[in-house]
């Protein structure tokens, strides 16, 4: 009799099974928010200093940004160096940069970003690179590699009262060295050719300003003589 209640029982709980367990985390749906805009003359970032510009621009003046503290931000790029959109990373502390490797490219995974730029700011004001910084760097170029997501750069952040105001570690030759040491480290002839190359190129453009700022002040002094010679004459005439 015992057995033939058992049977019934097992069939009843065959054919009414138990509700499932509610599990306490249950997925969720996302999506991506467009927090602000950020209106720029140009969305090509070819080069630390438009880095910097935009920094100051738009970075600064987040009203998250905190000064005192490092904070990490990641720069999205398409293809062609265009800025697809940035985002903050991680807040650290005011000489700690706290971050992970993963969360930096699966965002920039879900940005479809072929490129980006990361950077970073130093409440000290001093722009100049730690150990920490530099593993960092190394630590991101290598899941770069591995993920296909090129990285261009690592940018530091300073005061922007003094000079320099920002450090690029891509410039600085820790891209091109693998195992580049704080003091004493060597740059490749890469780095040393392209930043004398840019330096030319610097120098240049502020020769053409002063070369326009000097055409314009002997136009200046042309237009004051010959406004001199008017009077002169106008003078003589009347004094006969």
């Amino acid at each position: 009799m015992k057995t033939n209640t058992n049977r019934i029982r097992s069939h009843r709980s065959a054919a009414h099974p138990s509700p499932q367990v509610k599990s306490k985390r249950q997925p969720a749906e996302f999506k991506i928010v467009r927090l602000r805009e950020c209106p720029v003359r140009s969305s090509f970032l070819s080069d630390p200093t438009e880095l910097e510009k935009f920094w100051r621009l738009h970075v600064e003046t987040a009203p998250h940004f905190d000064p005192e503290r490092e904070t990490l931000w990641a720069f999205f790029l398409d293809t062609r160096g265009n800025l697809k959109g940035f985002q903050q990373l991680s807040e650290g502390t005011k000489d700690t940069m706290l971050f992970n490797t993963a969360d930096v490219f699966r965002l920039a995974s879900l940005q479809s970003a072929a490129r980006l730029i990361v950077a970073h700011n130093h409440p000290s004001g001093d722009p100049e690179p730690s150990e920490a910084d530099i593993d960092a760097t190394h630590k991101l170029l290598d899941a770069s590699k591995i993920l296909q997501i090129g990285l261009v750069d690592h940018v530091i952040i300073g005061d922007a009262r003094h000079a320099p105001s920002f450090t690029s570690l891509n410039e600085h030759g820790h891209f091109l060295c693998r195992n580049p040491s704080r003091k004493g480290r060597l740059d490749s002839v890469l780095y040393v050719a392209r930043n004398a190359v840019n330096e030319f190129m610097r120098v240049s453009r502020k020769a053409d300003e002063l070369m326009s700022s000097v055409r314009d002040a002997q136009n200046q002094l042309k237009k004051a003589a010959a406004a001199m010679t008017a009077y002169s004459k106008t003078e003589t005439a009347v004094a006969s």
